[in-house]
């Protein structure tokens, strides 16, 4: 049929020409007044076949299938939750406060009781603190770049006090770090700071008040291969500490007064390294166990009045602990891409 056609095309262009070769050049002018374009219009038209055939007409099956199923085009970026739960050792920013005021260290002795009332030792020591706490977060992430990459924002809790481990002149045990003074003379000395079966004491502590720390934080890490994830982060925490005197008799704390002391704004930048697992079979929900450590450190001091009658030492603190992490992704079926 095409051949037929162009048979015919040649036929009737022979049969122009006679015609033309008998016209005057008049006639053969108003023949076809758009021959000239006839060539140009033949080179856009191939033209444009072989630029647009591509995408008009089908592509083979198996070229379609390669596009859609190509891992970083089909992950693209999408959002998740991340709820943590973590227990960790760390020691305190707070490295010393010298001269504590007469306010709080001179604690009168317990009512009844007899002995030499006096003020307590005002340089109180943090440096063999060691803290025993956990904590618990909740981010917000996405990820991108093909699922290898992931950033969060969240807040969270540390309670960093479950247990306190401190010691004093040899005495070591879990309460927060204090500092005491012998009224009775248990042990011969009534100067005495030294705890004692049947002693009396007059204590006073600066610690954290309430028990726990809010902080916001930042993440972004990598996961190399799917199972395995790196990251580094910052948290950005604020510490409330009050004063605390009163008196320790039969192994139990009395309170006599609460003094509000300092809030501290602190920072720990961190590393951590993670293990992940989907739940099931395309699953949008994941677990896994990670490690982690960093180093905290004073960002900013805001004392109340009697605090700025001390002088404050602090020191970078270190952290580590481990931690269970439960996420969530809305787009289900992709949590192998990201952890």
């Amino acid at each position: 049929m095409v051949l037929g056609g162009g048979m015919k095309q040649v036929h009737h262009s022979e049969t122009v020409k006679q015609d033309d070769a008998h016209a005057s050049p008049k006639a053969r002018s108003k023949h076809n007044p758009f021959s000239f374009f006839k060539p140009v219009a033949s080179s856009l038209a191939l033209l444009s076949a072989v630029t647009f055939s591509p995408m008009i007409l089908p592509q083979p099956a198996a070229a379609q299938d390669a596009a859609w199923n190509n891992p970083a085009e089909e992950a693209g970026d999408f959002s998740y939750w991340h709820l943590s739960f973590g227990l960790g050792l760390g020691s305190s920013v707070i490295r010393e406060i010298r001269n504590v005021p007469l306010m709080i260290t001179d604690v009168p002795i317990y009512p009844g009781d007899w002995g030499s009332a006096g003020p307590i030792n005002p340089d109180l020591s943090f440096a063999s603190d060691v803290q025993f706490g956990m904590y618990l977060g909740l981010a917000h992430g996405i990820v991108f770049n093909g699922g290898k990459t992931m950033a969060e924002f969240g807040f969270g809790a540390n309670f960093p006090e479950l247990s306190n481990q401190q010691e004093n002149n040899g005495d070591t045990w879990l309460w927060p770090v204090m500092n005491e003074r012998n009224y009775e003379g248990g042990t011969g000395d009534t100067l005495t700071y030294v705890r004692g079966y049947g002693t009396a004491l007059t204590y006073y502590y600066i610690d954290l008040d309430p028990d726990f720390v809010p902080y916001a934080f930042a993440e972004i890490g990598t996961s190399p291969e799917n199972s395995f994830r790196i990251s580094a982060g910052c948290r950005i925490g604020l510490e409330n500490y009050a004063a605390n005197s009163g008196w320790d008799r039969w192994d139990s704390l009395t309170t006599y007064k609460n003094y509000e002391f300092t809030t501290l704004i602190t920072g720990m930048p961190y590393v951590s390294l993670g293990l992940q697992s989907d739940l099931g079979t395309d699953s949008d929900k994941s677990f896994g166990l990670s490690a982690y450590g960093g180093v905290k450190f004073r960002m900013l001091n805001l004392p109340w009045a009697l605090a700025r009658q001390t002088d404050m030492f602090f020191q970078p603190a270190w952290e580590f602990g481990l931690t269970m992490d439960f996420c969530f992704s809305p787009k289900a079926g992709k949590s192998e891409l990201w952890w």
